[in-house]
C-alpha cells in the first residue's frame, strides 16, 4: 500500500537523518492542523507514540510537531458569564476543587518517604523470562538465564575481548523465586501516583459519587477511542486542555479525574517520562495562559479555576523533581533529561501563577534543596533556576528567599548539584549586584575556591566560569581580580596559540589575548610581559620536527582527587608519561609535508598576531617616559635585531612576521623602526646559507670532496677548473654538470672506472637538488616576510626592486596559502604607497599579475588550442574511442569547452579502476578550500607551477580590488584597462563583424581571453559602488558569447555568469532579451554554443546563480527543451544537461515572487510558459486532445489521458516512455497518435506545401512474436485510409521486395533483428514516429541491437514498456540515449552521478552515509525523467478488471534430488557428480528429477477441472473446461518434459497447442488467435522468452510457472498475457518453487530488483506530487543470503563461479537434456554480462571445465547438437550467433540453432 503524505511526515519525524529534517516534518504537521482543524486529536494520538519513542531525536522531534500542532490551534478563552443567578449552582465547581491538587493538602517530605523512586526503566528488561522455564531441568533454565542477562548487560562482549565475565553473579543470584520479594520491603513504597490519590485528595460527596458513576460510563466509550492520547497527555483531555473543550465536550473532558496525567509521576520508563514533559511544555506555551478556564462560568470563577488549574501541574511536576532518580552520563557530566524538561514545563506554568502560588511553589523547592540524595537537591536547583528567570517581576522578594540555599549549593559536594546552583544565578546577575551587593564577595570568593578545587573537565566549571565572568564584569566587582594572575595568564594564552592547530580556537585565542591587553592597565601588562618576550619569541620559532623544551612550557597542574579506592597496588610505581609537545599540536605531526607547513604557519602567523599587539603596548609613551633609564621601546628593538641578525632562517622570519603584525597596528614609533627598517633591507640583499641546511650542506661538501677524490684516483685533476674548500651549491652544482662532463669526456676511461663515478656524481647530484630546493623556499620566506615589514612600516627605500623582487616571487613559487595570501594584502598595499610615486612601478606589477593570472591552460583556455590534455596517456587508446566515453571534442572554432571537461571529469571518474579511494582521514577540518594541501593529487609535477603562479595571481588581484575599494578603476588605472581595454578594443557592439575576428588570428584572440580571465577574477571582488561600470560592459561581453574563437566564446560565458551573481537584474535582463534568442539559430552553431555556454551548469549564470536562477527557470526551461533535439550534438547535449539541472529546481518555482524591475513582455512571457511547464509536470493539467480521425474503440478515461500525455509531447516536439502497466491498452493509445498525427501533417501539407510538414511514414519497432499483432490491431482500429500498415517481415529475399512497397505504406511494422539486419535500409528513411514497443530490449546500450535502433532518425520517438527497468538503473540510460541523447550525460557521467551511489548503496556492507547517497541519487533521478514517463498501474485506472491472485506452491526435493543437488553445490561439480550420476540406474534419472513437472502441474491441472480420467463417468464429456491454462517455462527442455511426460501419457484428453522458440515468428500470431478464439483448447504451453512479451491472452484465467526468471519484469510480463483488458475472470497465478535450492533465492532477488523499478519509476510519474523515497533504505538492506545472491548472482562483475554450477544444477534437476544445461550455464555466466570481460582470461578456465563436464554426458556431442537444436535460444535467428557481453566483448562459445 503507497504511503500517505500524512504517514510519511512522521516516518520522517521518525527516521530523518538530520534535525533539520525532523524539525521540517515537524513544522509541516503543525500546516496540517491549520488546514483541517478537525484533525487535531488524530494528529495528536499518533504524534504521542513518537513522544514515547526510546530515540531521544524522535522524543524532541516530536516535541517540536506538538509545539507545531497546538500553535495552529486558537486560543481558548471562554466568554465569562456576567453575574450568577442566586441560589443556582455551578456544575463544575465543587466536583472540580476537589479533584485538583492543593497545596494546602500536599506534602512533599511525605512523598519523599513513601514515594517510589522513578529510575531509568522498571527493570521488567532483567527480570525471568516466562517462557514456560518450570517444564524444563532447573539447571538448563538457570544456564540459560545466565546467558540472556550477560547478553542484556552487554557482557558477551567480554569473552571475544579475554574478559571472563563468569564470576560477575553465580547461581544463587539467578535462582529466582518471587514468593520472597514481599518479605524483603519492610516497608512498602506506593507508587506516586496512588500515593496522591490516597493521600493528597480531598474526598467526594455522595452526589459527586453518583455524578462520578454516570461521568465513568460515558467515558468508556469516549476511552477507548481517546485511549492513547488520554494515557498520557494530562493536558490534552484531563486539564481541559483548550482543543478538546472547542469540540463541545466540555464537560465530559474536565471532570475526568486527573489520574490520567499519571505518565509523569508514575510511568517507570525515563524515554516515556521524558517525552510526557515534552508534550506538556509545548502545550502550556502555547496555552498555559487561559487552558484552566471553564465556559459557563463568571470571570472570578474562571481565574480561580485557572488557578487552581495550574497549582494541580505544578504539585504533579514538583513530584517529579522529588522522585526521580535517572541520570545519564555525557563524557563525566550527569544529563537529567526528565528533571530537566520539567523544570522548563514549572517555568512555563510559574510565568501565569500568581504570586501567592509561585512563594509557594519555591517554598517546596527549598524544602527539596534540604534532603540527602543529591538528585532531589538537583531538581530543586533546577526548579529555582526556572523561577528566577521566568519571573523577574518578583526577584526584589524572590532573590533574598532563595540566595543562602543557592549559595549552599554553591559549595555542594556535587559537581552536578554545583553547576545548577551557579546556572540558577546566570539570568540574575544584575539583581544580584544591585540587591544583594554585600553577598557579592563571598560568593566571589567561594567561585574561586571552586575553581581551583575542580578539574577543568568536571560538570560545574563551564557554569561556574559564566557565573565568575558575568560577576566581575561589574565595576564593584573586578577592581582587583586581573593584575596577580595577568602574568600567568598571558603565558597560557600564548602556549595555546603556539600548541594549537583549529582554527576557530586559534581565532578565540587572538580575541581573549587582545581582551586582556585592553582591559588591564599598559604599566602592569609591560611588567608582566617583558620578562617572557624573548622566551616566546623563541617559542615562535619552534622548528616544526623538534618537540618543544618542557622546560619552556607551563605545565598545567590538574589536582588529582584522592579517592580512597585509588591507592596504588602492591609493587606498582606511578609512572609519569611524559607528552612531547610541537608547535602546531603534536596531533599534526603525521600530516603529509605540505598540510604540516600550512598548520605550523598558521600558529606562527598567530603568534606573530599576539606579540604585535604585546609590541603595541612596549612602545606606548606611557612607559617610555624620557627620564626613564631602561625605556621598554628600546629593549624591545635590541631583542629584535639580535634575532634579526642571526644566521637562523626560522628567527629572521618569526622577527620580520612579528614586526610585520605590529606596524600594520602602530602607525608610530620611530624608536623601534629606525632601528630595524635598515636591518630589514640589509637582509633583502644578502645570500647567507641559513642554519636550518646545515645537515644537508655539510653532506654535501663531504660528497663533492669524495668525488672529486675518486676523480683524482682515475687520475683526472680538476684543481684547475674548482678550487675551494667550501663549496657553494652554485659550485657543487656546476662540478657535478659541466666540469664533470667536461672532464670525463676529455680522458678516454675505462667503462667499469665510468659507471663508478657515474653513479657516484648522481648521488652528488640528488644532494646538491635536495640542498638547494630546502634553501630556495627559506631564502624565499626570510626575503618575502623582510619585504612585507619593509612594506608594512611605510618607509620604502629609494630602489624598489629588492620589495617587490621577492613578494612577486613568492605569488608565482610559494606554496603555501597562507604566505600566498599575506603577501597577496601586502601586495595590495605596496600599490596603495606607490600610487602617487615616480616613477610608479604599479603598471609593471599588475602587468605580472595579469600575466600569472593566465599561465594555466586548464583555467584559462589558450585560443590557439583551446582543449588541453591533461597528461600525456590520457588519449593513447584514439581519441572518441568506445572506451574513452569522452565523446565531445573541442577544435578552435568549434565545441564547447565547458562540456569537454565536464566529459573529461565524469570519464576520471569511472575510469578508476580498483575500490573507490577512502576518505583522506581529516583531523585538520579547517583548511581552506585553496589551502597548499587543495592542490588536486592527479597533476603531474610538471603542472603544479602553473596552478600555484595562477592561485598566488588570483588571490593577489581580488585582494588588491578589495583592498581600493571604489578608488580601484581610479587609483589602478592599469588594473581596469587590463579587464575591460581588449573588449571594448576588439568587440564593436553596433558594427560586430565575425570575418575580420577571424581574420585577424589567434593573437588578438589570446588578449581577448587574457582579459576576460581578469575580468572574472577582479569583477567578483569589486566594490559595489563600481558595478555600474561593470553593467556598462555586459553588451560587449554579450557579443563576445558569438565570438568565431571557442576559447573567447568560453571565457566571455564564465564572466556573464560572474555578472548574474553581482548583478542578478541587469545580467538576466540583458541575457533573456539578447542571448537566450541565439539558441533558436539553427544555422548560426556558433551563436548556439556561446548562448548555451553563458547559461551552463558549470560555467555560467546556472552555475553562479544556484538557486538563484529559480524565478527565471520558467523563461530559460522552454527554449533549452527546444535544443534537445538539435542536430548539433554538442548544443544537444548542453541543452539536455542544462533541461535536466533546471527541472530539479522547478518544484521551487512556484512560491518565489518575480524579480523587481521584470518587463511586462518577459513577466506575460513567464505565465504562458508556467502554463506549459505544469503541464509538463502534472498529466492531470494537460488539455483534452480531440482525436481528428475515427476510432474504432471507446476510449477509457486513462487512455484518453495517455493519449493527450502524447499530443503534449508531440506538440512540443519531446519525446517520452509510456510505461504503463502491461494490458492497460498501450498499443491502441498509440495507434490514436500515430493516426492523428498523419492526418493532420497531410492537412498541413495540403494546406501549406511547407517542406516541415511533408508526410513521412512511421516505424514500430516490435519483438517478432508481436508483428503480427500490431498489424491486425491497426486494421481493428482505423481504418487504411488514415494507417496502411505494411508487415516487414520474412526472409532476406522477400523483405528486398517489400523494400520498393514502403512508399505506398505510412507505417511500417518490423521486428528487432530485422531492423538490426536491414538498417543501412531504414537509416537513410526519415520518419515521423519511431515506436519501440516493448523497448526495453535496448535496454544494454552496447548491442549491436540497441545501437541499430539508435541510428533510426525520426520526428517523435516514443518508447513502450510495461517495465524499462528490469535489473539495475543503468538501463534507463540506454532508454533515454535513444529518446534524448545526453539527456541523462553520457554513459559514463550517468554512472558516476547516479548508477554508482545507488550501486554502492545496495552493498550489504554500505555506510550510513552511502545508504544516504544511493537515496539521495534515486531521488534525482525519478525528479529528472519523471516529465517524460508516463505509468498508470492497472489497480489504480481498472475498477473494473478482476483480480490477480498469486500462490507460491512449495515442491520438496526427493532424497535422491537432495544428494544431486548438495554433491553439486559441494563439488564444484567436477569429481562427485560424475560417481553420483553414474549410479544412478537410468530409470530413476528420468523419473526422479521431472518430479516437479509431472507431479505439481498434475495435480493443478486436475484442481482445474482438466482431464478427470480421460471421460466421465457418465461418458460425456464437457466440449470446455471450466479453466484454461498458460504453462511457462524458462527451457524448451522443459516444456518437453510437460508435454511428453504428461499430457501426453497422464491426460491424454487435454488439448493444448505449443509456442516457442521453435515456431517461425510468421506463425506465431495464428497460434495466439487459435488459442483464443477456440475455447476448446485447454492448454497453451509457453517459454517465458517468447510468449510473455506483448501477446493478449484472455481467454486464459490460470497462469502456471514451472520455473522462474531472474529478472522479475519478464515473469510479471508473462503473468500479464492472461491479466489484461478484456479479462473477465479472476486470474489465478501458480508459482512453483523448490524449495531449499537457488529458486527461493531467485524469487528473493526478483523482490529487490521490483523494488528498484518501482522506486524510480512510480505510478506517481503521472505526476509530480509525492515520492516515495522513505522506503527506499530499507530496500537497500537485504538480509544476509539474498544480499548474498544480490552481489554474487547477476549483479557482481567478479563472479564466482560457484553460483553458476548452482544454476546449472538447478536446470539439471528440472531437466533430462543436458544440452539446455549447457545452455543455460553459458546463459548465465554471459547473457547478462555478469562477467566483465577483463575477468575473462583469468576465468575462461573454469567455464571451460564447468562447460566439460556438462557436456561430459553427451555421447557423440555431435548428434545431441543436432538433435537438441530446439533447445536453444528461443528468440535468435537461425544462424551462428555469438552471445554479446554487457561490456561490449565477445564470448569464444559459439552455437548453432
Amino acid at each position: 500500500m503507497a504511503v500517505s503524505r500524512l504517514d510519511r511526515l512522521f516516518i520522517l519525524l521518525d527516521t530523518g537523518t538530520t534535525p533539520v529534517t525532523r524539525k521540517a516534518a515537524a513544522q509541516q504537521l503543525g500546516e496540517v492542523v491549520k488546514l483541517h482543524p478537525h484533525e487535531l486529536n488524530n494528529l495528536l494520538s499518533k504524534v504521542l507514540v513518537y513522544l514515547r519513542s526510546t530515540n531521544w531525536d524522535t522524543r524532541i522531534a516530536a516535541g517540536q510537531a506538538v509545539e507545531a500542532i497546538v500553535k495552529n490551534v486558537p486560543e481558548w478563552n471562554p466568554t465569562p458569564r456576567l453575574k450568577q443567578e442566586p441560589g443556582s449552582d455551578s456544575p463544575m465547581e465543587d466536583s472540580l476543587s476537589s479533584d485538583r491538587l492543593r497545596f494546602d493538602r500536599f506534602d512533599i517530605c511525605r512523598l519523599l518517604k513513601h514515594g517510589a523512586s522513578l529510575l531509568g526503566s522498571a527493570g521488567a528488561e532483567f527480570e525471568v523470562q516466562d517462557d514456560k522455564s518450570g517444564e524444563i531441568d532447573p539447571k538448563e533454565r538457570i544456564a540459560r538465564q545466565r546467558k540472556l542477562l550477560q547478553k542484556k548487560l552487554g557482557l558477551d562482549m567480554g569473552a571475544a575481548i579475554g574478559m571472563n565475565t563468569e564470576d560477575l553473579f553465580n547461581d544463587e543470584d539467578l535462582d529466582y523465586s518471587p514468593s520472597s520479594v514481599s518479605l524483603v520491603n519492610k516497608q512498602p513504597t506506593l507508587q506516586a501516583a496512588e500515593l496522591i490519590d490516597s493521600e493528597f485528595r480531598a474526598g467526594m460527596s455522595s452526589r459527586q459519587k453518583n455524578k462520578a458513576k454516570r461521568m465513568a460510563k460515558l467515558f468508556a466509550k469516549q476511552r477507548s477511542r481517546d485511549a492513547v492520547e488520554a494515557n498520557e497527555k494530562s493536558n490534552d483531555s484531563t486539564d481541559g486542555e483548550p482543543e478538546e473543550k472547542r469540540r463541545k465536550v466540555a464537560n465530559v473532558v474536565i471532570n475526568q479525574p486527573a489520574t490520567d496525567s499519571k505518565s509523569l509521576v508514575e510511568n517507570a520508563s525515563e524515554e516515556v517520562r521524558h517525552g510526557a514533559g515534552t508534550g506538556l511544555r509545548e502545550i502550556l506555551k502555547a496555552h498555559g495562559k487561559s487552558g484552566g478556564k471553564m465556559g459557563d462560568s463568571s470571570l472570578e470563577e474562571m481565574i480561580q479555576q485557572h488557578q487552581e488549574w495550574l497549582e494541580d501541574l505544578v504539585i504533579r511536576l514538583l513530584c517529579v523533581f522529588a522522585l526521580d532518580r535517572f541520570g545519564d552520563f555525557v563524557s563525566d557530566e550527569v544529563v537529567a533529561p526528565v528533571r530537566e524538561t520539567c523544570a522548563q514545563t514549572l517555568g512555563v506554568v510559574l510565568k501565569h501563577m500568581n504570586e501567592t502560588g509561585v512563594h509557594k511553589t519555591v517554598d517546596v523547592l527549598l524544602k527539596l534543596l534540604t534532603q540527602e540524595q543529591w538528585e532531589v537537591r538537583h531538581g530543586g536547583l533546577l526548579g529555582i533556576k526556572y523561577a528566577l528567570a521566568v519571573r523577574q517581576d518578583m526577584i526584589d522578594t524572590l532573590l533574598p528567599k532563595v540566595l543562602p540555599a543557592v549559595v549552599e549549593g554553591l559549595q555542594d559536594l556535587d559537581d552536578d548539584v554545583r553547576a545548577v546552583a551557579a546556572a540558577s544565578l546566570v539570568p540574575v546577575v544584575e539583581s544580584l549586584v544591585q540587591l544583594q551587593s554585600q553577598k557579592v564577595p563571598f560568593i566571589l570568593n567561594t567561585l574561586w575556591d571552586a575553581l581551583l578545587e575542580l578539574d577543568d573537565l568536571t560538570a560545574s566549571t563551564n557554569s561556574i566560569m559564566i557565573l565568575l565572568s558575568s560577576l566581575l564584569t561589574y565595576p564593584q566587582s573586578s577592581s582587583t581580580w586581573l593584575t596577580p594572575i595577568l602574568q600567568d595568564m598571558l603565558r597560557h594564552i600564548f602556549q595555546f596559540c603556539i600548541l594549537e592547530s583549529n582554527q576557530e580556537i586559534l581565532d578565540l585565542i587572538h580575541k581573549v589575548w587582545l581582551e586582556l591587553l585592553n582591559k588591564a592597565s599598559v604599566q602592569y601588562v609591560v611588567a608582566a610581559a617583558c620578562p617572557w618576550m624573548g622566551a616566546w619569541l623563541c617559542l615562535m620559532m619552534q622548528p616544526s620536527h623538534l618537540p618543544i623544551d618542557l622546560n619552556m612550557l607551563l605545565e598545567v597542574k590538574t589536582r588529582s582527587k584522592e579517592k580512597a579506592g585509588a591507592k596504588l597496588r602492591q609493587g606498582q610505581t606511578q609512572n609519569k608519561e611524559v607528552i612531547q609537545e610541537y608547535i602546531a599540536g603534536a596531533d599534526s605531526i603525521a600530516e603529509d609535508p605540505a598540510t604540516r607547513d600550512y598548520v605550523v604557519m598558521r600558529a606562527r602567523m598567530m603568534a606573530a598576531k599576539l606579540l604585535g599587539a604585546l609590541c603595541c603596548c612596549i612602545c606606548d609613551p606611557g612607559v617610555n617616559a624620557v627620564t626613564q633609564e631602561i625605556k621598554p621601546a628600546e629593549s624591545l628593538a635590541q631583542l629584535l635585531l639580535f634575532h634579526l641578525n642571526s644566521k637562523s632562517a626560522l628567527q629572521r622570519i618569526s622577527v620580520a612576521l612579528v614586526i610585520c603584525e605590529w606596524a600594520a597596528l602602530q602607525k608610530e614609533c620611530r624608536t623601534v623602526a629606525i632601528c630595524v627598517q635598515p636591518c630589514l633591507l640589509g637582509v633583502l640583499s644578502e645570500h647567507l646559507y641559513y642554519d636550518e641546511i646545515a645537515v644537508p650542506f655539510t653532506r654535501m661538501q663531504n660528497e663533492c670532496k669524495q668525488l672529486i677524490s675518486l676523480l683524482a684516483d682515475a687520475h683526472i685533476d680538476i684543481g684547475n677548473r674548482i678550487n675551494c674548500s667550501v663549496f657553494t651549491i652554485d659550485q657543487a652544482n656546476d662540478l657535478v654538470t659541466s666540469v664533470f662532463n667536461d672532464v670525463t669526456s676529455s680522458f678516454t676511461l675505462n667503462p667499469e672506472v665510468l659507471q663508478q663515478l657515474d653513479s657516484k656524481r648522481q648521488q652528488v647530484q640528488m644532494t646538491v637538488t635536495e640542498t638547494n630546493q630546502e634553501w630556495q623556499v627559506l631564502h624565499l620566506r626570510v626575503h618575502t616576510f623582510a619585504a612585507c615589514a619593509v612594506v608594512n612600516l611605510q618607509q620604502l627605500p629609494e630602489k624598489l626592486n629588492p620589495v617587490i623582487k621577492p613578494l612577486m616571487e613568492a605569488i608565482k613559487k610559494e606554496e603555501n596559502t597562507l604566505v600566498q595570501n599575506y603577501v597577496a594584502s601586502c601586495i595590495a598595499k605596496l600599490l596603495q604607497q606607490c600610487t602617487t610615486r615616480s616613477p610608479c612601478p604599479n603598471s609593471k606589477i599588475i602587468k605580472n599579475l595579469c600575466n600569472s593570472l593566465c599561465v594555466d591552460p586548464h583555467l584559462t583556455p589558450l585560443a590557439a588550442c583551446p582543449a588541453q590534455a591533461q597528461s600525456g596517456n590520457e588519449n593513447s587508446k584514439g581519441p572518441n574511442s568506445d572506451k574513452d566515453g569522452m565523446h565531445h571534442t573541442v577544435t578552435k572554432y568549434r565545441g564547447i569547452i565547458t562540456l569537454y571537461r565536464h566529459q573529461k571529469a565524469a570519464f576520471a571518474i569511472t575510469s578508476r579502476r580498483g575500490p573507490a579511494p577512502k576518505a583522506p582521514k581529516a583531523p585538520i577540518a579547517d583548511l581552506p578550500t585553496g589551502s597548499s594541501a587543495s592542490i588536486p593529487t592527479e597533476l603531474d609535477e610538471a603542472q603544479k607551477p602553473y596552478v600555484v603562479q595562477r592561485r598566488g595571481a588570483e588571490f593577489a588581484l581580488s585582494t588588491i580590488a578589495k583592498h581600493f575599494g571604489a578608488e580601484m578603476a581610479k587609483g589602478l588605472p592599469h588594473l581596469w584597462d587590463a579587464m575591460v581595454g581588449s573588449l571594448r578594443n576588439n568587440i564593436y557592439i553596433n558594427n560586430f563583424d565575425r570575418k575580420s575576428l577571424l581574420e585577424k588570428g589567434d593573437a588578438p584572440a589570446q588578449e581577448l581571453v587574457n582579459s576576460l580571465q581578469v575580468f572574472e577574477i577582479t569583477a567578483a571582488s569589486m566594490d559595489i559602488q563600481l558595478h555600474p561600470l561593470l553593467i556598462e560592459h555586459l553588451p560587449h561581453l554579450c557579443m563576445c558569447l558569438q565570438h568565431p574563437s571557442t576559447a573567447v566564446r568560453h571565457m566571455a560565458a564564465r564572466c556573464v555568469g560572474v555578472m548574474s551573481k553581482i548583478a542578478t537584474m541587469e545580467t538576466m535582463n540583458i541575457f533573456l532579451e539578447q542571448v537566450l534568442p541565439w539558441l533558436g539559430a539553427i544555422d548560426d552553431n556558433t551563436k548556439q554554443e556561446g548562448a548555451i555556454e553563458a547559461l551552463a551548469y558549470d560555467s555560467g549564470v546556472m552555475e553562479q546563480l544556484d538557486v538563484g536562477i529559480v524565478p527565471y527557470i520558467v523563461l530559460l526551461v522552454v527554449p533549452v527543451l527546444g535544443r534537445m533535439s538539435d542536430q548539433t550534438d554538442s548544443v544537444r547535449f548542453m541543452a539536455t544537461q542544462c533541461f535536466a539541472t533546471l527541472i530539479r529546481l522547478m518544484p521551487l518555482e512556484a512560491g518565489i515572487p518575480d524579480p523587481p524591475n521584470m518587463s511586462e513582455e518577459l513577466i506575460r512571457m513567464k505565465a504562458k510558459e508556467r502554463h506549459f511547464l505544469e503541464q509538463l509536470l502534472d498529466g492531470k493539467k494537460l488539455e483534452n486532445y480531440k482525436i481528428p480521425v475515427p476510432i474504432k474503440a471507446e476510449l477509457r478515461k486513462y487512455q484518453q489521458d495517455g493519449v493527450n500525455w502524447l499530443a503534449f509531447l508531440n506538440k512540443y516536439k519531446l519525446h517520452g516512455i509510456l510505461c504503463d502497466d502491461m494490458g492497460l491498452g498501450k498499443t491502441l493509445q498509440s495507434i490514436c497518435i500515430l493516426a492523428s498525427d498523419h492526418c493532420l501533417r497531410a492537412q498541413e501539407y495540403a494546406r501549406t506545401k511547407l517542406v516541415d510538414s511533408v508526410p513521412l511514414p512511421s516505424l514500430v519497432v516490435c519483438p517478432p512474436t508481436l508483428t503480427g499483432h500490431w498489424v491486425d490491431e491497426v486494421g481493428k482500429f482505423c481504418s487504411k485510409e488514415y494507417l496502411n500498415p505494411l508487415h516487414y517481415t520474412g526472409p532476406p529475399t522477400e523483405r528486398a521486395r517489400l523494400q520498393y512497397q514502403v512508399k505506398r505504406h505510412n507505417l511500417i511494422v518490423a521486428s528487432y533483428d530485422v531492423v538490426r539486419n536491414d538498417i543501412d535500409f531504414f537509416r537513410n528513411i526519415k520518419f515521423n514516429y519511431c515506436i519501440l514497443d516493448e523497448g526495453h530490449v535496448i535496454k544494454n546500450g552496447k548491442t549491436k541491437l540497441s545501437k541499430a535502433v539508435k541510428q533510426l532518425t525520426a520526428n517523435y520517438r516514443i518508447i513502450l514498456s510495461g517495465t524499462p527497468i528490469q535489473n539495475n538503473v543503468l538501463e534507463l540510460w540506454s532508454l533515454f540515449d535513444f529518446l534524448m541523447p545526453g539527456f541523462l550525460g553520457t554513459e559514463r557521467q550517468f554512472a558516476a552521478r547516479y548508477g554508482k551511489p545507488i550501486l554502492a548503496s545496495r552493498d550489504a556492507r554500505s555506510s550510513s552515509r552511502e545508504q544516504e547517497a544511493g537515496v539521495l541519487a534515486m531521488e534525482a533521478l525519478h525528479r529528472q525523467v519523471l516529465p517524460f514517463l508516463l505509468r498508470r498501474m492497472k489497480e489504480d485506472v481498472l475498477q473494473d478488471l478482476p483480480p490477480k491472485i498469486i500462490q507460491d506452491y512449495y515442491c520438496i526435493l526427493s532424497p535422491l534430488q537432495v544428494q544431486l543437488y548438495e554433491d553439486f553445490a559441494k563439488s564444484r561439480a567436477k569429481c562427485d557428480i560424475d560417481e553420483t550420476v553414474s549410479s544412478i540406474s537410468l530409470r530413476e534419472e528420468t523419473e526422479k528429477p521431472k518430479l516437479k513437472a509431472t507431479g505439481h502441474v498434475f495435480q493443478l491441472l486436475l484442481d482445474c477441472g482438466l482431464g478427470n480420467g480421460g471421460s466421465s463417468e457418465s461418458g460425456t464429456e464437457a466440449v470446455v473446461a471450466q479453466h484454461r491454462i498458460l504453462i511457462f517455462c524458462q527451457l524448451k527442455s522443459m516444456l518437453d518434459i510437460v508435454e511428453h511426460d504428461l499430457l501426453r501419457p497422464q491426460l491424454p484428453s487435454v488439448t493444448y497447442l505449443r509456442l516457442d522458440g521453435s515456431i517461425p515468428a510468421g506463425q506465431r500470431h495464428s497460434i495466439v488467435s487459435q488459442f483464443n478464439n477456440d475455447p476448446s483448447i485447454d492448454v497453451l504451453l509457453l517459454t517465458t522468452h517468447v510468449g510473455g512479451l506483448g501477446l493478449n491472452l484472455t481467454g486464459a484465467d490460470t497462469v502456471v510457472f514451472v520455473e522462474h526468471d531472474w529478472n522479475p519484469m519478464r515473469d510479471l510480463q508473462a503473468m500479464d498475457r492472461a491479466h489484461r483488458i478484456g479479462q473477465k475472470r479472476v486470474v489465478n497465478v501458480y508459482r512453483l518453487i523448490t524449495r531449499g535450492t537457488l529458486e527461493e533465492k531467485i524469487m528473493g532477488l526478483q523482490k529487490f530488483k521490483m523494488n528498484i523499478a518501482n522506486t524510480v519509476i512510480s505510478q506517481e510519474n503521472a505526476s509530480l506530487q509525492s515520492m516515495g523515497t522513505e522506503q527506499l533504505l530499507d530496500l537497500f538492506t537485504l538480509d544476509k543470503s539474498t544480499c548474498l545472491m544480490g552481489i554474487q548472482l547477476g549483479e557482481s562483475r567478479n563472479k564466482s563461479f560457484k553460483d553458476v554450477s548452482f544454476l546449472s544444477l538447478n536446470i539439471l534437476l528440472h531437466s533430462s537434456s543436458p544440452i539446455a544445461v549447457y545452455y543455460s550455464l553459458k546463459k548465465l555466466t554471459f547473457q547478462d554480462g555478469v562477467v566483465g570481460s577483463e575477468q575473462l582470461e583469468e576465468q575462461e578456465q573454469s567455464i571451460s571445465d564447468l562447460v566439460v563436464l556438462t557436456l561430459g554426458e553427451m555421447k557423440g556431442s555431435t548428434e545431441l547438437l543436432e538433435q537438441s537444436s530446439a533447445s536453444l535460444d528461443p528468440d535468435q535467428p537461425h544462424c551462428k550467433t555469438s552471445c554479446e557481453l554487457r561490456t561490449g566483448g565477445k564470448v569464444s562459445f559459439e552455437y548453432y540453432q
